[in-house]
């Protein structure tokens, strides 16, 4: 039985198909990871931001409670005295 001869412009589409497929894996890889890294860094953002967010909240909670003292009116001495 014979074999049937691939040709030579056979082989080299079939060898350039599949360096081109390998290099489209190798794409295909390196933006899934920056994909990862995205992800990661967009995480670590929303973190900062809640956090940020607690701060200015506890932040303006303090500034309402030291409001609230100062527009108190004054006690006098004899009326601390007396209370």
């Amino acid at each position: 039985k014979r074999k049937p001869k691939q040709s030579t412009s056979s082989n080299y589409v079939d060898t350039f198909t599949a360096q081109q497929l390998a290099e489209k894996d190798d794409l295909i890889n390196y933006l899934k990871s920056q994909i990862k890294e995205k992800d990661k860094q967009i995480d670590h953002a929303q973190q900062l931001q809640l956090i940020a967010e607690q701060r200015l909240t506890e932040t303006n909670k303090t500034l309402i409670e030291y409001q609230e003292k100062e527009n108190q009116p004054k006690k006098g001495f004899w009326h601390r005295l007396f209370k």
